[in-house]
């Protein structure tokens, strides 16, 4: 594991107690964004949850559809117990583990992959890879929903959408120059441009965009 994943697993491992309330104070439209999310779905069976923090879209999947299995993964062991715990209610259809989803493989496939803010702690090359792989782990017809931080096509578009989130951290009562730096020190975004590339350069197709919060973009992709 690289320096800025070890950076990554500390800080969520830190910040896993307190998570849930803070991180709607600092993604701007984050219970739309949930919402939003599950609605592109459809009706899986199997669903892989990559970066599942502390579960609260695995939980929405598992509430929503009711004959849904969920399997979800984190970097954090702080994020990891969170997480069995919010979903122990939901039984067998629930399981987690703690693993490093740049590296991780399973012999599994699943109707659905999801990923809430978590892809663009990966450098390119590594985003690149988890798309081929997750390509790879979904059944023919399968969906791969991702919501993630993405840069601005251009300096000046990706300096605007900086600007504007720290105004909203600073509205809701956060230290938006904290945040940013840590932003600085642990995140690797890529253009969406190019993320949308590389997915179909992984094989998959019909990839939509379905909302932008200022530099958080959610977007699907059919295999």
């Amino acid at each position: 594991m690289g320096e800025c994943r070890h950076h990554v697993r500390d800080h969520f491992d830190r910040e896993a107690p307190a998570y849930d309330g803070l991180i709607a104070r600092i993604i701007p439209g984050y219970h739309a964004q949930n919402e939003q999310l599950l609605t592109l779905l459809g009706r899986p069976a199997r669903v892989l949850d990559l970066g599942c923090g502390t579960g609260v879209l695995a939980a929405g999947v598992l509430t929503r559809f009711p004959e849904a299995q969920v399997h979800a993964l984190d970097l954090a062991p702080g994020m990891v117990e969170q997480c069995r715990a919010n979903l122990a209610r939901f039984g067998e259809r629930a399981t987690v583990a703690q693993g490093d989803f740049s590296a991780w493989t399973t012999p599994t496939t699943y109707d659905a992959v999801v990923s809430g803010l978590a892809i663009h702690h990966l450098p390119d090359a590594g985003k690149q890879d988890l798309f081929r792989r997750i390509r790879g782990w979904l059944r023919p017809g399968g969906v791969f929903v991702n919501r993630d931080i993405v840069l601005g096509e251009t300096p000046a578009e990706n300096q605007r959408l900086l600007d504007d989130w720290q105004a909203f951290m600073a509205a809701h009562g956060e230290e938006a120059a904290k945040w940013l730096a840590v932003h600085q020190r642990e995140d690797l975004p890529a253009r969406l441009s190019e993320q949308l590339r590389w997915l179909t350069e992984s094989g998959f197709r019909e990839m939509t965009i379905h909302g932008q919060w200022l530099h958080v973009v959610i977007y699907y992709a059919h295999s």
